[in-house]
């Protein structure tokens, strides 16, 4: 499991940001290495109808829930997954 900080922006017609053009968004994903993750999470973006614009602190789950107090919500959405 996988987790980054990801940069994206509104398409015209995605209603899903209401009037915000772009959002700061963590995410978590299975993935092999940092480099399949980046690839998953760029595709699962734009599906959504988001551009994404850039990823930051891509690292391990397990290792950013080691150093980092991690939101309750994020930690049952990494169990779900």
């Amino acid at each position: 499991m996988w987790i980054g900080l990801v940069q994206l922006s509104s398409k015209p017609g995605n209603g899903l940001l209401d009037s915000c053009k772009g959002a700061y968004v963590n995410v978590l994903a299975l993935a092999l290495n940092a480099g399949d993750f980046i690839k998953i999470v760029k595709k699962a973006v734009q599906e959504m109808g988001f551009d994404f614009i850039q990823i930051e602190d891509v690292e391990l789950f397990s290792e950013r829930s080691e150093f980092y107090e991690i939101n309750d919500n994020l930690i049952n959405l990494a169990i779900e997954v």
